[in-house]
């Protein structure tokens, strides 16, 4: 039956609920993709905000996210980030 809702078997496989947050409301799952962390800044000690560029979107698109950020493969990418810095 096709409520427009995932369903339960597809939503243990969507662990950061991204059907829910953001594509059902026409956002594309690549917007949704890390392409690379570009620069970063700390405010506190232990609390960064990295500049992120998403796949499919140019540069003037990227935005500034919370290193707490819930995305897949956000760390990953972060990682990436610190390691050829």
């Amino acid at each position: 039956m096709a409520t427009g809702k995932i369903e339960n078997k597809e939503r243990e496989a969507d662990p950061h609920n991204m059907e829910e947050k953001y594509y059902r409301y026409g956002i594309k799952p690549e917007w949704m993709q890390v392409h690379r962390i570009i620069n970063h800044v700390q405010y506190e000690r232990n609390q960064y905000d990295y500049l992120v560029k998403w796949r499919e979107l140019v540069y003037d698109q990227a935005t500034w996210e919370r290193d707490d950020f819930d995305i897949p493969l956000f760390e990953e990418a972060v990682m990436r980030y610190w390691i050829h810095r």
